[in-house]
């Protein structure tokens, strides 16, 4: 479902959060959640009607807003976890008021092994039962609309939602597939990426995704998350981004959001891409 939109004074103080947050990680305070320029309908419809978590709006109306103030054709948006599509939707929709092509790719395993069939701890890939089987966790209306749309397939549901609400021609590629496979991860040139938004697993693994996807942002580029809120997760982004290998600075937002903003002058990245390496050369062996 959707998270009801606070009302009256909460809903004016945490708007002015987001600005003032924003401000800092984007350059520019007009951007809150709920606040859209241009077609507030069909955004509004991606996290009404589609089943979900996303309380990502405002940042990826900054994303997109700071995309529109610094221009450039070879620009990547990278999601990483788009459960049943809400926020496929909505990036979709947001793509269309921008001059300049972005070639905005979807990651998620969409585990869709029946609940209950899935041993306590599945490693493949690193993935815990959870990621393998989302229906451990999703709620029932949300499991009743992957039977009614996906036939019990949580990607052909996500597929149905986005075609159905979205814009399908907006996204250059969907992968399925662990958000730790290092062959995924390989993929994505480093320093590539303009925004990276990442809602995955909510356990101690975040760890090991920070390392493998944080090289592949760009400077000036932004990675940002959701669930803040859940212990594994804070840790994991505090440790991660407090390390000396790279030693910067985490946003904390409304909503269970988060986001770092990589310096245009990067002197970590050689450190940083050194520690990527030696993760991807131990998964390998």
């Amino acid at each position: 479902g959707c998270v009801a939109r606070p009302k009256g004074g909460v809903f004016q103080e945490t708007k002015m959060k987001w600005a003032i947050l924003l401000m800092s990680l984007f350059g520019m305070a007009r951007t809150a959640p709920n606040e859209i320029d241009g077609k507030p309908a069909v955004l509004e419809k991606c996290v009404s009607t589609i089943p979900g978590f996303f309380q990502g709006q405002g940042l990826y109306n900054a994303a997109v807003a700071e995309l529109s103030r610094h221009p450039h054709d070879d620009a990547i948006f990278l999601e990483i976890g788009a459960y049943l599509g809400q926020s496929t939707c909505y990036m979709s929709h947001l793509l269309d008021s921008l001059s300049v092509n972005v070639a905005f790719h979807v990651i998620d395993f969409w585990g869709s092994a029946p609940k209950g069939t899935i041993p306590k701890h599945n490693l493949l890939n690193g993935m815990t039962r959870a990621e393998a089987s989302l229906a451990e966790w999703a709620r029932e209306n949300h499991r009743k609309s992957v039977m009614q749309f996906g036939k019990g397939d949580f990607q052909l549901t996500w597929a149905h939602f986005v075609q159905t609400f979205g814009k399908w021609d907006n996204i250059a590629s969907v992968t399925r597939g662990s958000s730790k496979d290092v062959s995924i991860v390989a993929r994505y040139s480093d320093k590539s990426v303009d925004f990276l938004y990442l809602d995955t697993a909510h356990d101690n693994t975040t760890i090991t995704e920070l390392e493998l996807w944080w090289p592949k942002v760009r400077p000036g580029g932004q990675m940002c998350g959701d669930d803040y809120d859940r212990i594994p997760v804070k840790t994991s982004v505090k440790r991660y981004f407090s390390s000396a290998q790279v030693s910067l600075p985490v946003t904390k937002l409304p909503l269970r959001q988060w986001c770092v903003n990589r310096p245009m002058t990067d002197q970590t990245m050689a450190s940083t891409v050194s520690l990527r390496d030696a993760i991807i050369d131990a998964r390998s062996n």
